[in-house]
């Protein structure tokens, strides 16, 4: 498939890809980490700053 430049983005975190960085699965293009493909996937919501936020809110509302 034929992209423009500005098009070439990660399907989950928009990040601009280079033929250097990016992954493609099932003719969609991906960043290293959000490659489908990878074990290790997670939701860009999954972050360790995100999850101690949301155990802090968890402790908060009791």
């Amino acid at each position: 498939q034929t992209w423009h430049k500005a098009c070439f983005h990660c399907e989950v975190c928009k990040m601009m890809l280079t033929v250097n960085n990016f992954v493609s699965h099932e003719k969609k293009p991906y960043c290293q980490v959000h490659n489908p493909k990878n074990n290790a996937f997670t939701s860009v919501f999954e972050t360790p700053i995100n999850i101690n936020a949301k155990k802090l809110s968890e402790v908060v509302s009791e």
